[in-house]
Protein backbone atom coordinates (compact mmCIF):
# COMPACT_ATOMS: atom_id res chain seq x y z
CA UNK A 1 0.00 0.00 0.00
CA UNK A 2 1.25 3.68 -1.08
CA UNK A 3 2.18 5.31 1.94
CA UNK A 4 -0.05 8.11 1.88
CA UNK A 5 -2.87 5.95 0.62
CA UNK A 6 -5.46 5.96 3.35
CA UNK A 7 -8.57 4.51 1.49
CA UNK A 8 -8.74 1.98 4.21
CA UNK A 9 -10.17 4.03 6.25
CA UNK A 10 -13.46 4.13 4.94
CA UNK A 11 -13.90 0.49 5.77
CA UNK A 12 -13.00 1.39 9.66
CA UNK A 13 -15.94 2.77 12.09
CA UNK A 14 -14.35 5.27 14.38
CA UNK A 15 -13.97 4.14 17.95
CA UNK A 16 -17.13 5.13 20.05
CA UNK A 17 -15.67 6.83 23.13
CA UNK A 18 -19.24 6.88 24.79
CA UNK A 19 -19.85 3.05 24.29
CA UNK A 20 -18.03 0.29 26.02
CA UNK A 21 -15.36 -1.10 23.46
CA UNK A 22 -16.35 -4.99 24.24
CA UNK A 23 -19.91 -3.67 23.14
CA UNK A 24 -18.77 -2.35 19.83
CA UNK A 25 -16.88 -5.49 19.46
CA UNK A 26 -19.68 -7.96 19.50
CA UNK A 27 -21.88 -5.40 17.40
CA UNK A 28 -19.47 -5.37 14.97
CA UNK A 29 -18.87 -9.51 15.14
CA UNK A 30 -22.87 -9.56 14.40
CA UNK A 31 -22.67 -7.59 11.37
CA UNK A 32 -19.52 -8.85 9.73
CA UNK A 33 -22.07 -12.46 10.39
CA UNK A 34 -25.25 -11.09 8.64
CA UNK A 35 -23.54 -9.31 5.90
CA UNK A 36 -24.14 -11.01 2.47
CA UNK A 37 -21.78 -12.74 1.52
CA UNK A 38 -20.96 -13.32 5.20
CA UNK A 39 -17.11 -11.99 6.71
CA UNK A 40 -17.37 -14.09 9.69
CA UNK A 41 -18.38 -18.05 9.40
CA UNK A 42 -20.14 -18.36 12.78
CA UNK A 43 -20.66 -16.24 15.45
CA UNK A 44 -19.13 -18.39 18.55
CA UNK A 45 -21.93 -20.18 20.76
CA UNK A 46 -21.94 -21.73 24.12
CA UNK A 47 -25.29 -23.17 22.67
CA UNK A 48 -23.29 -25.12 20.03
CA UNK A 49 -19.71 -25.41 21.59
CA UNK A 50 -19.10 -27.12 24.60
CA UNK A 51 -16.25 -28.67 26.83
CA UNK A 52 -14.36 -31.67 27.91
CA UNK A 53 -12.32 -32.21 30.96
CA UNK A 54 -9.24 -34.52 30.71
CA UNK A 55 -7.33 -34.04 33.69
CA UNK A 56 -5.80 -30.14 34.12
CA UNK A 57 -6.71 -29.94 30.24
CA UNK A 58 -10.21 -28.84 28.59
CA UNK A 59 -11.01 -29.71 24.93
CA UNK A 60 -13.49 -27.53 23.29
CA UNK A 61 -15.90 -29.39 20.31
CA UNK A 62 -17.20 -27.08 18.45
CA UNK A 63 -18.97 -28.57 15.22
CA UNK A 64 -19.29 -25.08 13.22
CA UNK A 65 -15.82 -25.45 12.78
CA UNK A 66 -16.44 -29.11 10.73
CA UNK A 67 -14.58 -28.58 7.38
CA UNK A 68 -17.77 -29.81 5.46
CA UNK A 69 -19.31 -27.14 6.90
CA UNK A 70 -19.57 -24.78 3.77
CA UNK A 71 -21.24 -21.27 3.92
CA UNK A 72 -20.59 -18.79 1.17
CA UNK A 73 -17.77 -16.53 2.41
CA UNK A 74 -16.77 -12.90 1.22
CA UNK A 75 -13.22 -13.28 -0.59
CA UNK A 76 -10.58 -11.41 -0.57
CA UNK A 77 -7.68 -10.52 -2.87
CA UNK A 78 -4.31 -12.75 -3.17
CA UNK A 79 -1.32 -11.64 -0.57
CA UNK A 80 -1.59 -10.30 2.91
CA UNK A 81 -5.22 -11.17 3.96
CA UNK A 82 -4.32 -8.53 6.93
CA UNK A 83 -3.39 -5.54 4.51
CA UNK A 84 -6.64 -3.71 3.99
CA UNK A 85 -6.09 -3.56 0.05
CA UNK A 86 -6.71 -7.41 -0.02
CA UNK A 87 -9.30 -7.90 2.05
CA UNK A 88 -12.76 -8.25 0.61
CA UNK A 89 -15.07 -5.37 0.27
CA UNK A 90 -17.65 -6.42 2.76
CA UNK A 91 -15.00 -6.48 5.86
CA UNK A 92 -15.09 -3.75 8.15
CA UNK A 93 -13.40 -3.23 11.26
CA UNK A 94 -13.51 -0.73 14.29
CA UNK A 95 -10.19 2.21 14.00
CA UNK A 96 -8.63 2.59 17.74
CA UNK A 97 -6.58 5.05 16.50
CA UNK A 98 -3.86 6.21 13.85
CA UNK A 99 -2.16 2.88 15.06
CA UNK A 100 -4.35 0.16 15.51
CA UNK A 101 -7.44 -1.09 13.88
CA UNK A 102 -9.89 -4.42 15.40
CA UNK A 103 -11.57 -6.49 12.73
CA UNK A 104 -13.32 -9.55 13.50
CA UNK A 105 -12.04 -13.44 13.33
CA UNK A 106 -13.56 -14.99 9.96
CA UNK A 107 -13.68 -18.34 12.33
CA UNK A 108 -13.49 -17.47 15.58
CA UNK A 109 -12.14 -19.30 19.03
CA UNK A 110 -13.85 -17.88 21.27
CA UNK A 111 -16.86 -15.41 22.11
CA UNK A 112 -15.80 -11.79 20.86
CA UNK A 113 -12.91 -13.25 19.14
CA UNK A 114 -11.48 -10.45 17.02
CA UNK A 115 -7.68 -9.28 15.63
CA UNK A 116 -5.75 -6.09 16.68
CA UNK A 117 -3.64 -4.89 13.72
CA UNK A 118 -1.01 -2.62 13.14
CA UNK A 119 -1.71 0.06 10.59
CA UNK A 120 2.01 0.32 9.45
CA UNK A 121 0.77 -1.35 6.80
CA UNK A 122 4.02 0.54 4.40
CA UNK A 123 6.02 -1.53 6.79
CA UNK A 124 4.33 -4.43 7.13
CA UNK A 125 6.11 -5.71 10.23
CA UNK A 126 6.81 -8.93 11.04
CA UNK A 127 4.98 -11.32 13.53
CA UNK A 128 7.67 -10.52 16.23
CA UNK A 129 7.53 -8.24 19.43
CA UNK A 130 10.03 -5.75 18.68
CA UNK A 131 8.86 -2.11 19.48
CA UNK A 132 7.97 -1.11 22.74
CA UNK A 133 4.21 0.35 21.25
CA UNK A 134 3.10 -3.23 20.65
CA UNK A 135 3.36 -4.13 24.76
CA UNK A 136 2.27 -0.56 25.70
CA UNK A 137 -1.16 -0.63 23.19
CA UNK A 138 -1.52 -4.86 24.37
CA UNK A 139 -1.86 -3.23 28.22
CA UNK A 140 -3.88 -0.33 27.43
CA UNK A 141 -6.52 -3.08 25.84
CA UNK A 142 -6.78 -5.54 28.15
CA UNK A 143 -6.99 -3.09 31.24
CA UNK A 144 -9.87 -1.11 29.14
CA UNK A 145 -11.56 -4.55 28.67
CA UNK A 146 -11.12 -6.87 32.18
CA UNK A 147 -11.01 -3.79 34.24
CA UNK A 148 -12.47 -0.91 32.95
CA UNK A 149 -15.34 -2.90 30.99
CA UNK A 150 -15.27 -5.90 33.68
CA UNK A 151 -14.74 -8.44 31.33
CA UNK A 152 -12.77 -10.68 33.14
CA UNK A 153 -12.58 -13.17 30.74
CA UNK A 154 -11.18 -11.58 27.94
CA UNK A 155 -7.65 -12.96 26.70
CA UNK A 156 -4.97 -10.52 24.91
CA UNK A 157 -2.88 -13.23 22.86
CA UNK A 158 0.17 -12.91 20.53
CA UNK A 159 1.67 -16.13 18.32
CA UNK A 160 5.02 -15.45 16.82
CA UNK A 161 6.27 -16.90 13.90
CA UNK A 162 7.44 -20.42 14.60
CA UNK A 163 4.42 -20.79 16.91
CA UNK A 164 1.46 -20.75 15.47
CA UNK A 165 1.40 -17.22 13.86
CA UNK A 166 -1.22 -17.31 11.29
CA UNK A 167 0.09 -14.44 8.89
CA UNK A 168 3.52 -12.34 8.92
CA UNK A 169 1.40 -9.16 9.66
CA UNK A 170 1.76 -7.88 12.83
CA UNK A 171 -1.32 -8.87 15.36
CA UNK A 172 -2.86 -9.35 18.76
CA UNK A 173 -5.86 -11.87 18.89
CA UNK A 174 -8.37 -11.12 21.68
CA UNK A 175 -10.81 -13.50 22.80
CA UNK A 176 -13.04 -14.38 26.04
CA UNK A 177 -12.68 -17.63 27.68
CA UNK A 178 -11.26 -19.22 30.64
CA UNK A 179 -7.63 -20.92 29.28
CA UNK A 180 -7.02 -23.16 31.82
CA UNK A 181 -3.31 -22.15 32.51
CA UNK A 182 -4.74 -18.91 34.51
CA UNK A 183 -5.79 -21.58 36.93
CA UNK A 184 -2.46 -22.65 37.84
CA UNK A 185 0.11 -22.13 40.77
CA UNK A 186 2.98 -19.70 39.84
CA UNK A 187 6.29 -19.34 41.32
CA UNK A 188 6.83 -15.64 41.79
CA UNK A 189 9.94 -13.43 43.06
CA UNK A 190 9.90 -9.59 43.64
CA UNK A 191 11.53 -7.66 41.37
CA UNK A 192 11.09 -3.81 42.13
CA UNK A 193 7.37 -3.50 41.79
CA UNK A 194 6.52 -6.61 39.71
CA UNK A 195 6.96 -10.26 40.55
CA UNK A 196 8.58 -12.62 38.17
CA UNK A 197 8.66 -16.25 37.60
CA UNK A 198 7.16 -19.68 36.26
CA UNK A 199 3.93 -21.04 36.35
CA UNK A 200 4.30 -24.35 38.15
CA UNK A 201 3.27 -28.11 38.03
CA UNK A 202 2.61 -27.55 33.78
CA UNK A 203 4.31 -29.63 31.31
CA UNK A 204 5.45 -26.66 29.06
CA UNK A 205 7.81 -23.72 30.57
CA UNK A 206 5.94 -20.31 30.80
CA UNK A 207 7.54 -17.45 32.41
CA UNK A 208 5.11 -15.19 34.32
CA UNK A 209 5.48 -10.98 34.91
CA UNK A 210 3.11 -10.13 37.31
CA UNK A 211 2.11 -6.26 37.95
CA UNK A 212 0.39 -3.33 39.12
CA UNK A 213 -1.31 -1.40 36.45
CA UNK A 214 0.01 1.50 37.52
CA UNK A 215 3.52 0.29 37.50
CA UNK A 216 2.72 0.26 33.32
CA UNK A 217 6.18 1.53 32.42
CA UNK A 218 8.03 -1.33 34.77
CA UNK A 219 5.82 -4.10 32.83
CA UNK A 220 6.10 -2.65 29.57
CA UNK A 221 10.41 -3.01 30.26
CA UNK A 222 10.31 -5.96 31.59
CA UNK A 223 7.87 -7.72 28.80
CA UNK A 224 9.87 -6.42 26.07
CA UNK A 225 13.27 -7.14 27.67
CA UNK A 226 12.40 -11.07 27.97
CA UNK A 227 10.87 -10.67 24.15
CA UNK A 228 13.70 -9.08 22.76
CA UNK A 229 16.01 -11.62 24.50
CA UNK A 230 14.02 -14.81 23.00
CA UNK A 231 14.21 -12.96 19.34
CA UNK A 232 18.13 -11.99 19.67
CA UNK A 233 18.06 -15.99 20.89
CA UNK A 234 15.39 -16.81 17.56
CA UNK A 235 13.33 -18.56 20.12
CA UNK A 236 9.36 -18.47 19.12
CA UNK A 237 6.96 -17.92 21.45
CA UNK A 238 2.78 -17.34 22.41
CA UNK A 239 2.09 -14.58 25.04
CA UNK A 240 -1.20 -14.58 26.98
CA UNK A 241 -1.85 -11.15 28.68
CA UNK A 242 -5.06 -11.14 31.43
CA UNK A 243 -5.80 -8.73 34.27
CA UNK A 244 -6.29 -11.70 37.00
CA UNK A 245 -6.85 -10.17 40.73
CA UNK A 246 -6.91 -6.17 38.90
CA UNK A 247 -3.14 -7.09 38.49
CA UNK A 248 -2.07 -7.62 34.84
CA UNK A 249 -0.11 -10.53 34.31
CA UNK A 250 1.54 -11.66 31.22
CA UNK A 251 2.34 -15.26 30.29
CA UNK A 252 5.53 -16.25 28.01
CA UNK A 253 5.85 -19.90 26.10
CA UNK A 254 9.12 -20.26 24.68
CA UNK A 255 8.84 -23.02 22.41
CA UNK A 256 10.88 -25.48 20.16
CA UNK A 257 8.35 -26.35 17.08
CA UNK A 258 4.15 -25.96 16.43
CA UNK A 259 3.56 -29.30 15.90
CA UNK A 260 3.82 -31.79 18.57
CA UNK A 261 5.88 -35.32 18.49
CA UNK A 262 2.71 -37.39 20.02
CA UNK A 263 2.15 -40.32 17.64
CA UNK A 264 -1.10 -42.32 17.28
CA UNK A 265 -2.74 -39.39 18.89
CA UNK A 266 -5.34 -36.51 17.12
CA UNK A 267 -3.25 -33.93 18.85
CA UNK A 268 -0.09 -34.72 16.40
CA UNK A 269 -2.46 -32.77 13.33
CA UNK A 270 -3.23 -30.06 15.91
CA UNK A 271 -0.34 -26.88 15.19
CA UNK A 272 -0.23 -25.66 18.65
CA UNK A 273 -0.98 -21.70 19.24
CA UNK A 274 -1.64 -19.98 22.14
CA UNK A 275 -4.85 -22.07 23.04
CA UNK A 276 -3.40 -25.25 22.61
CA UNK A 277 -0.57 -23.68 24.94
CA UNK A 278 -2.40 -22.80 27.54
CA UNK A 279 -4.07 -26.22 27.76
CA UNK A 280 -7.32 -25.84 25.26
CA UNK A 281 -7.65 -27.75 22.56
CA UNK A 282 -10.12 -27.13 19.89
CA UNK A 283 -11.92 -30.16 17.76
CA UNK A 284 -15.16 -30.51 15.76
CA UNK A 285 -15.89 -34.12 16.73
CA UNK A 286 -16.61 -35.55 19.88
CA UNK A 287 -15.02 -38.53 18.91
CA UNK A 288 -11.92 -36.44 18.41
CA UNK A 289 -11.97 -34.97 21.49
CA UNK A 290 -12.76 -38.37 23.65
CA UNK A 291 -9.72 -39.82 21.91
CA UNK A 292 -7.39 -37.36 23.53
CA UNK A 293 -5.57 -37.93 26.84
CA UNK A 294 -4.17 -36.23 29.74
CA UNK A 295 -1.17 -38.09 29.00
CA UNK A 296 -1.05 -37.47 25.38
CA UNK A 297 -1.87 -33.90 25.72
CA UNK A 298 1.11 -33.46 28.43
CA UNK A 299 3.55 -35.23 26.09
CA UNK A 300 2.48 -32.93 23.37
CA UNK A 301 3.47 -29.73 25.66
CA UNK A 302 6.40 -30.99 26.38
CA UNK A 303 7.49 -31.74 22.84
CA UNK A 304 6.19 -28.52 21.74
CA UNK A 305 8.43 -26.26 24.67
CA UNK A 306 11.87 -25.06 24.58
CA UNK A 307 14.09 -26.88 26.77
CA UNK A 308 15.24 -26.09 29.70
CA UNK A 309 18.62 -26.01 29.17
CA UNK A 310 17.85 -24.18 26.14
CA UNK A 311 16.63 -20.88 27.77
CA UNK A 312 18.84 -18.08 27.23
CA UNK A 313 20.89 -17.09 30.07
CA UNK A 314 20.77 -13.81 29.99
CA UNK A 315 17.38 -14.28 31.13
CA UNK A 316 16.93 -13.28 35.23
CA UNK A 317 17.67 -16.00 37.39
CA UNK A 318 13.49 -16.37 37.98
CA UNK A 319 13.17 -17.37 34.50
CA UNK A 320 15.50 -19.99 34.69
CA UNK A 321 14.32 -21.78 38.03
CA UNK A 322 13.01 -25.03 37.64
CA UNK A 323 10.81 -26.69 40.06
CA UNK A 324 7.74 -29.20 40.51
CA UNK A 325 6.87 -27.64 43.88
CA UNK A 326 3.61 -25.92 44.25
CA UNK A 327 4.47 -22.91 45.82
CA UNK A 328 0.83 -20.37 46.03
CA UNK A 329 -1.13 -18.34 43.84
Amino acid sequence: MNKKDTSYTDYLKPLDHNMNLSDQITALIKQQFKVKPQVVKFIFSPKKAYYISIGKFNIQVNPERHPDVRKVMAKGKAGCFLCPENMPKEERGIMLDKDWSLYPNPSPYEKNHCVLVYNKFEEHPHQIINRHIYVEKALELIWQLCYKEARQNFNLTFNSVGAAASSAHFHFQLFECDLPITNHLVNLTNKENLKIGRVVGYDAIVLVIDGEYTDKNELISEIFLVLDTLNMAFIPYNLLIKVINNRIRVFLYPRSREYPDVCGSDLCDIRFGICEMSGMAIVYANQIATNIKAEDFAKALHSTTIAQGKLPAALDSAYLEYTKVKVGK
